[in-house]
C-alpha cells in the first residue's frame, strides 16, 4: 500500500521521471515485499521559484537533478529502512544517471487503518482478507489460527452475501446450533454441514432470505454479531427481524456458533407449526 511522490524541477524527460519511479518501486518490492501491482505514484514538477532546497545540507552538492522522494507506508524495522534507502539510490542512479547526492528519501509510517483503498473499507480489513484468502489457498481452507480481525471481516462478508471466506476458515470440529423450534433447526457439525445449512436458507426453506450487518462486537473469546433479516416464505409471508449470532473463538479458530433467533416470527413467515 505504499504511495510514492517525487518532487523535482520541471524539464526532466519522461524517461528520467519513469526511471525514478521504477527505481523506487523496485526497491519497495525487493526490500519491503510490496506487491508488484501495488502502484500509486505521483510526480510533482516545479519551476525555479516554486522548489527550494539546501545545496549542501548533510549531503551534496545538490544540483538541478535533485529529487525529493516521499513514501507513505506502514512501519518497518530500522534495518529494512537502511536497506531500502540503499536500494532506492542504487536503482535510481542505475536507471537515470542521477548522482546519489541528488536523492533525498523520506518515509512516512502509517498504520493500515489509515488507508482506505476503496468502498470505505480500511486497509486493515483488506489486509486481513488477503491474508485469510492466501492462507486458505495454501492449506486447503484450514490453518492453525486466525486473528479476530480476520474472522470479523469474514463474518461481515458472510452476512452481506458472500460466505466463502468464513466457510474457508472453519474446521471439521466447528458446531453451529440453531433453535430446534425452527423447521430447519438443530446442530450442524463441520465445514460442509455449515455450508449446506447456509445455502438451504434460500434454496430450500425460503423464497428469499437476505441478511445485513453493521458491526461485530469483539469480546475476545467471543464475537457477537447482531444482524437484520428480511425474508419471504414460500407462501409469500414476509419477515423483518433482528437476530444475534454468538461465535466462540478458541486458539484462533471458530469452534462454535449459536443463533439466538425470533423463532416465532420465523415459523409464522414459513406458515409452519
Amino acid at each position: 500500500m505504499p504511495t510514492i511522490k517525487v518532487h523535482t524541477y520541471r524539464g526532466k524527460s519522461d524517461e528520467t521521471l519513469r526511471g525514478i519511479i521504477e527505481g523506487v518501486h523496485d526497491a519497495l518490492v525487493s526490500e519491503f515485499g510490496m506487491l508488484e501491482d501495488d502502484r500509486f505514484e505521483m510526480v510533482h514538477q516545479y519551476d525555479r521559484n516554486e522548489f527550494f532546497y539546501a545545496a549542501e545540507f548533510r549531503g551534496g552538492p545538490r544540483t538541478d537533478d535533485f529529487a525529493l522522494i516521499e513514501i507513505s507506508d506502514r512501519e518497518r524495522t530500522d534495518e529494512q529502512k537502511r536497506r531500502f534507502y540503499k536500494a532506492v539510490v542504487t536503482n535510481v542512479t542505475a536507471r537515470t544517471g542521477i548522482d546519489d547526492q541528488n536523492i533525498l528519501v523520506i518515509l512516512y509510517s502509517l498504520p493500515p487503518v489509515n488507508f482506505s483503498f476503496s468502498g470505505g473499507r480500511s486497509g486493515l480489513e483488506v489486509i486481513a482478507t488477503e491474508t485469510l484468502n492466501r492462507e486458505a489457498r495454501l492449506t486447503g481452507g484450514k490453518r492453525r489460527g486466525y486473528t479476530n480481525d480476520e474472522i470479523i471481516d469474514a463474518i461481515l462478508k458472510m452476512f452481506k452475501g458472500d460466505r466463502s471466506e468464513f466457510v474457508a476458515l472453519l474446521g471439521n470440529d466447528f458446531v453451529l446450533r440453531m433453535p430446534r423450534s425452527m423447521p430447519y433447526g438443530g446442530e450442524f457439525v463441520g465445514q460442509k454441514a455449515f455450508d449446506e445449512y447456509y445455502a438451504s436458507m434460500t434454496g430450500t426453506h425460503w423464497k428469499s432470505f437476505v441478511t445485513d450487518i453493521d458491526h461485530v462486537i469483539d469480546a475476545g473469546e467471543y464475537l457477537i454479531a447482531p444482524i437484520t433479516i428480511n425474508a419471504e416464505g414460500k407462501t409469500g409471508n414476509k419477515m423483518s427481524i433482528e437476530n444475534l449470532w454468538l461465535f466462540e473463538i478458541r486458539g484462533g479458530n471458530v469452534v462454535r456458533a449459536q443463533i439466538y433467533a425470533d423463532t416465532a416470527a420465523g415459523v409464522k413467515a414459513l406458515d409452519a407449526s
